[in-house]
């Protein structure tokens, strides 16, 4: 029996989400068995040392195992409980936003781009970094150990030795690896960068262990920024070979270098890099000349392979012109909070006749869901 297009669709649709609901619980069965391996080897540590220094160190050791299974009921529901119902956005905070606000009449003086594919934004990656004079703003969840993090790590080093302040987020989770690895610890060697870890883990907050940097962004100089879905490893960036995610960036060009959107992601990330579970990663003790020198070797690599990275652009003739831009974003505490980002997205379709949705994930709450099904069933509405 043949399937018509209707029933593909919402076939493929089930197949997507069962992928990705069953990723996402193996995410939380992960980071539940981390906190839990963790907590049992600090309290193991602990206890033994208490045991040696005490005369009753039988009977601490007897309820060991007892402590372990209270202490590991605490992380596990102080990690999910808090997560299962969402709060409610507040009268003020649904007053504050208007969904016709989007949409503007005249140019809004900032100008944007779209970027594609998987070579492109390696290049629009190495090109923003190296038209950097004051500052650049590096934001992304996955920060991962491979080519083209290498190339994006050697651009960011030689911003940081021609003077330019780099500040780099990540996530502590999805970027582990990369925050222990050598090259970091080479590249912050020099005085100009400064790298922070989003809300590492606290066996003492296991509340705190859900909440996850999924931003990807980068800022440069106040006059340009680059923000959309792309990680920092080679499933996103480059053609290293090997599996690639197809994905979408929106570069954003503000020739007056003050106000519009730009300010509102920059004030966003001023934000999240003040937040008390965003840690700084310490500067290393040890040299390490040696990758030092790979990685400005690497650069100069990048000017060979990637040369149009480093050839004059013109930003005029090639991009567009908008009438407005809105930057929108959730709360940025690592706490159970109400979907304002979501809530003011149902407000803008709500205003709209044609509404188009691209998004790499769709994983829907049964509230989304209805929402979602409300706006579609409007006879004057277009939904794709």
């Amino acid at each position: 029996m043949k399937m018509n297009k209707t029933e593909k669709n919402k076939a493929l649709n089930k197949s997507q989400s069962t992928i990705r609901n069953r990723n996402i619980l193996k995410y939380n069965l992960k980071l539940s068995l981390q906190i839990v391996i963790v907590l049992i080897l600090v309290l193991t540590v602990c206890l033994l040392a208490w045991a040696v220094l005490d005369y009753n160190g039988r009977q601490i050791l007897s309820v060991l195992p007892k402590i372990i299974a209270v202490f590991g009921c605490y992380e596990i529901l102080g990690a999910v409980l808090p997560q299962i119902r969402h709060k409610k956005v507040s009268k003020a905070e649904d007053e504050a936003f208007d969904g016709k606000s989007v949409y503007g009449e005249t140019d809004c003086g900032e100008r944007v781009l779209s970027v594609e594919g998987n070579v492109d934004p390696l290049v629009w990656r190495l090109r923003l970094i190296n038209e950097a004079k004051k500052y650049v703003i590096y934001s992304t969840m996955n920060f991962r150990k491979d080519q083209s993090s290498t190339d994006v790590l050697a651009a960011l080093w030689a911003a940081g030795q021609r003077g330019v302040k780099v500040r780099l987020l990540v996530d502590s989770f999805s970027s582990k690896k990369f925050l222990r690895s050598k090259k970091l610890k080479a590249v912050l060697r020099c005085p100009n960068i400064e790298v922070k870890a989003y809300n590492p883990l606290d066996i003492m907050k296991p509340w705190r262990s859900q909440a996850r940097l999924h931003d990807k962004y980068i800022i440069v100089d106040d006059e340009k920024y680059l923000l959309g879905g792309r990680n920092t490893n080679n499933l996103f960036l480059g053609n290293y070979g090997g599996r690639q995610n197809i994905d979408r960036e929106l570069l954003v060009w503000n020739p007056a270098c003050q106000g519009g959107s730009l300010q509102e992601v920059k004030t966003y990330f001023e934000k999240m890099w003040r937040l008390n579970c965003c840690k700084i990663i310490r500067r290393g003790r040890l040299n390490y000349n040696k990758i030092q020198t790979q990685t400005a070797a690497r650069f100069e690599d990048l000017q060979q392979i990637y040369p149009e990275a480093f050839a004059p652009y013109d930003y005029a003739a090639n991009t567009y012109a908008a009438k407005k831009i809105t930057f929108l974003a959730n709360k940025t505490e690592p706490y159970n909070k109400a979907p304002l980002l979501w809530h003011n997205l149902v407000k803008i379709m709500a205003a709209s006749k044609y509404i188009l949705i691209q998004t790499p994930y769709l994983i829907l709450s049964r509230e989304m869901h209805n929402d979602l099904a409300k706006i579609a069933g409007s006879a004057n509405r277009q939904v794709r």
